[in-house]
């Protein structure tokens, strides 16, 4: 039995892939799956903050492009990101996920407008989905995790994902180090298709990193550029990739 959860549980279903708990407390909602790790965190006293560092570590990627028109988040949870996304950006986002439950949950628990216009979900395991994908797309955020940890997908997969996205285009990765052999064999097969040399933020969260890869190398001056230009983005925005800013590598 699970214990070191705050709150109360709101929400307690099974689908097909195993439990997903909604727990409420005074300041938050967060999403669990059978586990004492908290999926998605929506803080309700401030519901601009991407509470976990690693959501804003993914949304750092928005510094290298700062008007983008198409965003890929993988991985929906409760919606936090994506949420986010549509709140402060004038992108089209594209949800990639595999659980059709958590759809609704994101609706009617973290108030995700699931019908916005600049909203798409595509349902089913990604590795199949790709293909649906549709191209050109300025950022990927991938941030797949099971119960039981990562969630780990083929060279092939990663292939097919940079053909979908754009040139200039950036994959932010959100990766657990306490899986290590898993974590090198994820980051070989995606520097199979991009740039060996991304910029990592190793975050004291979880053992998080959030990797940030490219087609072409991510150097210094469009580090200098990226962080020259946040003074220019949406507060929320701005704020949250600040806080994590001097982490990136």
């Amino acid at each position: 039995m699970t214990t070191n959860r705050p709150g109360d549980c709101i929400e307690h279903i099974y689908d097909e892939f195993g439990l997903i708990e909604v727990y409420e407390s005074i300041e938050a909602l967060r999403l669990y799956f059978g586990n004492d790790i908290a999926q998605s965190e929506w803080l309700k006293y401030d519901p601009d903050w991407p509470s976990f560092t690693y959501y804003r570590a993914l949304l750092a990627a928005l510094a290298f492009k700062p008007d983008p028109a198409n965003i890929t988040v993988m991985g929906l949870g409760g919606g936090v990101l994506a949420r986010f996304l549509l709140e402060h950006t004038n992108a089209k986002i594209t949800v990639m996920e595999l659980r059709p439950t958590l759809v609704e949950l994101a609706r009617t628990h973290f108030r995700v407008d699931t019908n916005h216009p600049r909203l798409r979900i595509i349902l089913g395991d990604a590795q199949e989905t790709i293909t649906q994908l549709p191209p050109q797309q300025d950022v990927v955020m991938m941030d797949v995790f099971d119960q039981d940890g990562m969630v780990e997908f083929s060279a092939g997969f990663f292939s097919r994902l940079g053909d979908r996205l754009a040139d200039d285009g950036i994959l932010a990765a959100n990766l657990w180090r306490t899986q290590l052999q898993a974590f090198a064999e994820q980051c070989e097969r995606i520097t199979a298709t991009f740039e060996q040399t991304p910029l990592a933020a190793h975050l004291p969260e979880r053992d998080n990193s959030v990797l940030l890869f490219s087609k072409q190398r991510l150097r210094d001056e469009h580090q200098q550029k990226a962080a020259a230009g946040l003074r220019e983005l949406p507060d929320a925005l701005r704020r949250a990739i600040e806080d994590v800013w001097p982490m990136l590598r």
